[in-house]
């Protein structure tokens, strides 16, 4: 079966509060874009290496997490892979970083996308055992919903 030309990935732990955003954004997606036959939308759970499977064969991947950095709860940032060092699932201390995966990929002869973009959303509480998002994370999903569309409607 042939890949889908973008991929779009949603990162996230669904009862960790708003680490869970990225899973939520992606399942919004998934059915925005049910009707596409050029766009692949899935749920993911970890980050670095075991992403993978998951970008091979795809022109363009595009990856929503949670991040914790200072900006205001609910803020979405756009990072390319080497930016990377805030998002929750993307950049871990028990895993590769995205940038070290896809060169890794690269370098066993894996066919990575040539185009990733990877958006943080900003979390209040990714500590919390809950299935909801707090209030501003939760009002920044459809905005980060807005962004991708407009990035998949252009292409």
């Amino acid at each position: 079966m042939a890949k889908k030309s973008t991929i779009i990935i949603g990162l996230g732990n669904p009862i960790l509060s708003d680490d869970g955003a990225g899973l939520q954004a992606a399942r919004k997606l998934k059915e925005a874009l049910k009707d596409r036959n050029d766009v692949e939308v899935v749920e993911a759970y970890a980050g670095g290496l075991r992403l993978l499977d998951l970008l091979v064969g795809h022109q363009r991947a595009i990856i929503i997490d949670a991040m914790e950095t200072a900006c205001e709860p609910g803020t979405i940032r756009r990072f390319s892979p080497s930016d990377l060092q805030q998002t929750r699932n993307v950049s871990s201390s028990h895993d590769a970083s995205l940038t070290n995966a896809l060169e890794t990929g690269r370098a066993l002869g894996m066919d990575m996308p040539p185009e990733v973009i990877v958006f943080g959303i900003e979390a209040a509480a990714v500590d919390n055992f809950s299935e909801a998002l707090t209030e501003k994370v939760a009002k920044a999903v459809p905005d980060m919903i807005k962004t991708v569309m407009g990035l998949i409607d252009q292409a």
